[in-house]
């Protein structure tokens, strides 16, 4: 499982790096996302919560 991120999409609601700080965060102004050691229904979850639809699941 890889999650994606469209920048073009993406409205920086936040609710990523807020609600999932395991997930996701901004590193030297970067983005950034480690999901290695997450249970796949907490990245199922993170991607649904997303308001603007930027993150993405690819199987």
């Amino acid at each position: 499982m890889k999650v994606n991120w469209d920048q073009n999409v993406c409205q920086h609601a936040g609710v990523c790096v807020t609600k999932y700080p395991s997930l996701y965060k901004i590193e030297d102004g970067q983005f950034v996302i480690t999901i290695e050691n997450a249970s796949d229904e907490l990245i199922r979850e993170s991607v649904e919560k997303c308001p603007s639809g930027a993150l993405t699941i690819e199987d």
